[in-house]
């Protein structure tokens, strides 16, 4: 069991300096030792803001580099897939941000290039995480939806969800959140969409 992890960003826009700022301030188990854009300057900045000491501009030197033991995915949303895939080949652990893609073919393949090299991989979807809808999910888990309740939420700031992911490193435990969840979603967006088209109703069982 490993107790510190180092992590380099892929990606150092709106989303990704937000990780960045939890990564290297909010979560003690991680060393965040690199970040990577297309656009050198948005890494730069980001890595001065947050002390990140290797800067580059192109994500092969982060998935290269064999001191990184996982990534975190924040780039656009049509590079996702492609860098999960190059991730799991590189035998990083991958945090991405949704979505993974549109095709479920190229989901498909990428979480076949996760399964073959034995990574975990967890999906970005942060409101899994806030307390209040996991206290709503609880209650319909127990069966207490059903009957009008009158429901009073205390806010609290979540854990965010790297802080998840890198404990799902550090302790050797499956992801809550993992890429046939990044799947499942896109079933549903596709089999909306299908209805849309043909205006009937479609069973998710005809995208599947």
């Amino acid at each position: 069991m490993t107790t510190k992890v180092n992590v380099g960003l892929l990606g150092a826009g709106r989303i990704g300096r937000v990780h960045a700022e939890n990564l290297a301030y909010r979560i003690p188990e991680v060393n965040l030792v690199a970040v990577a854009d297309v656009y050198l300057e948005a890494a730069q900045k980001c890595a001065a803001d947050f002390q990140i000491p290797a800067v580059t501009q192109d994500p092969q030197t982060v998935l290269n580099d064999e001191t990184i033991d996982a990534v975190v995915i924040c780039s656009s949303s049509d590079t996702h897939a492609q860098l999960i895939t190059e991730a799991a080949n590189a035998g990083k652990h991958i945090f991405c941000e949704k979505s993974i893609a549109l095709d479920l073919d190229i989901i498909d393949e990428a979480l076949t290039a996760v399964e073959q090299n034995g990574v975990k991989l967890q999906l970005g979807f942060n409101r899994r995480f806030d307390p209040n809808f996991r206290q709503a999910r609880d209650m319909v888990a127990a069966g207490e939806i059903g009957t009008p309740h009158i429901i009073h939420f205390i806010s609290r700031d979540p854990a965010p969800p790297p802080k998840v992911f890198i404990d799902c490193i550090v302790q050797d435990t499956s992801p809550p959140v993992t890429g046939l969840d990044g799947r499942n979603t896109a079933v549903m967006g596709l089999a909306a969409w299908k209805s849309y088209r043909e205006n009937r109703p479609v069973k998710l069982s005809e995208i599947w």
